[in-house]
């Protein structure tokens, strides 16, 4: 595996992370 592909993984899965917590954030607000 090479670095560039970790730190694209790192990235989306970092960008996941964000969404879903913003998702269930706004679900428990609503």
């Amino acid at each position: 595996m090479t670095l560039q592909l970790v730190d694209t993984l790192l990235n989306v899965n970092v960008f996941i992370f964000v969404g879903v917590l913003v998702w269930l954030f706004i679900k428990k607000d609503s």
